[in-house]
């Protein structure tokens, strides 16, 4: 999706996923989720990406 006139493309993480908090009274931790990258590969006059799980297991949860 273009932002300000530029494409723009946000890679997962290689290791850990950050939980979002909301708020101080709920406490850090991690997402069960593989670690991913993403692959640029070139499609005819552009470029594809491809997101690619490197694991089939999350990380452990956290708190």
């Amino acid at each position: 999706m273009p932002w300000a006139g530029t494409l723009v493309s946000v890679a997962p993480a290689t290791y850990r996923q950050t939980a979002l908090r909301l708020h101080d009274a709920q406490p850090p931790g991690y997402l069960i989720e593989p670690a991913t990258f993403l692959h640029n590969a070139p499609a005819g006059d552009g470029w594809a990406t491809h997101s690619v799980a490197v694991s089939g297991a999350g990380a452990v949860l956290a708190y």
